[in-house]
């Protein structure tokens, strides 16, 4: 039964002189519950337990316990997910969808569809999900269920060319104080590249521009030169199809379990890169389970929060991008 629905009970006796009923909920009486049938409006997770009727004349007779499953609706969490991509190709761009957020207050293990707004279907399942997605708004629904209840959550994911995200970074400059026409005039230069075609000198333009904010910016702000450093990057990534052009190696340095006995990893690979992690109890069929997240250069921690199984239960880190 879920929260919110209406749950009835009768008693059938039969006996002389007239009959009685009080009804109980875990062996205390229910005020007002004295006819023979009980009806619970609009239930709550407090009204589950054992229900029982006490039926009297001279002598009184307790019935037989009836359980009252109430289940809590989960709650469809995407925050997660990355709510901008950079287009590499100038049409389209891998996104990380990510629903290990949502969770269930039962601790029911839930089932996630992702949907266009609109859409009957989805285009993806699973809790985390790797589509690709056109420039633009894109206009999304993550919906979770626990196999009675479900939930939903609207969200955007917005995708832009290399130079657009130029463009906002140029804002993001002009925001902060001091000289920034020499950090300015770099992405102007990047931008330029970019409308000729010219990826390796717009990415020549933006590592200028990152050497510029090293110098200049990150001795008197730091987290305004961190922000610059990290998107200057993300551009660079895009302009080179989507992945530093470096091959790097990624491992799970260390294994432990947390809070619940629920397991932690920490990885380690390149910065600014996403990773999946997956689970397998055969090491042939794997399964993901959220994406790691980067506590410091090239360092990601990760929390498998999902219900666990009994038995063997392998992980693996992979990178989308």
């Amino acid at each position: 039964m879920n929260e919110g629905a209406t749950v009835a009970y009768a008693a059938t006796a039969v006996g002389s002189p007239v009959l009685g009923y009080q009804w109980q909920h875990n062996g205390s009486d229910l005020a007002g519950a004295t006819g023979a049938t009980l009806v619970l409006s609009n239930v709550v997770y407090a009204q589950a337990g054992n229900y029982s009727v006490v039926v009297s004349n001279l002598a009184g007779m307790t019935s037989s316990n009836v359980t009252l499953y109430v289940n809590r609706a989960p709650i469809a969490d995407a925050s997660a997910t990355e709510m901008l991509a950079i287009s590499p190709n100038n049409s389209n761009a891998i996104v990380v969808l990510d629903g290990s957020h949502s969770s269930d207050p039962d601790g029911d293990t839930l089932t996630y569809a992702w949907f266009h707004t609109g859409d009957a279907l989805p285009f993806a399942t699973g809790i985390v999900a790797t589509p690709t997605l056109p420039l633009g708004t894109n206009q999304l629904i993550l919906s979770v269920n626990d196999g009675m209840a479900s939930d939903t959550q609207a969200f955007a994911v917005e995708v832009i060319t290399t130079s657009q995200a130029v463009d906002r970074l140029v804002i993001l400059v002009q925001s902060g104080s001091g000289n920034t026409q020499p950090l300015v005039a770099s992405l102007k230069a990047a931008l330029a590249a970019i409308d000729r075609s010219q990826p390796t000198t717009a990415i020549n333009q933006l590592e200028a521009f990152i050497n510029k904010v090293h110098a200049q910016l990150e001795p008197s702000d730091p987290a305004l030169a961190a922000q610059l450093i990290a998107d200057a990057q993300a551009i660079i990534d895009a302009l080179n199809g989507g992945s530093p052009v470096v091959a790097t190696t990624v491992e799970i340095a260390s294994f432990s379990h947390g809070h619940g006995a629920k397991s932690h990893l920490k990885v380690k690979g390149a910065a600014g890169r996403v990773y999946i992690v997956e689970t397998s109890t055969n090491m042939v069929d794997w399964v993901p389970v959220g994406v790691a997240s980067q506590n410091a250069d090239g360092e990601y921690d990760f929390d498998d929060t999902q219900t666990q199984e009994a038995g063997t239960r392998f992980y693996r880190v992979v990178s989308p991008k």
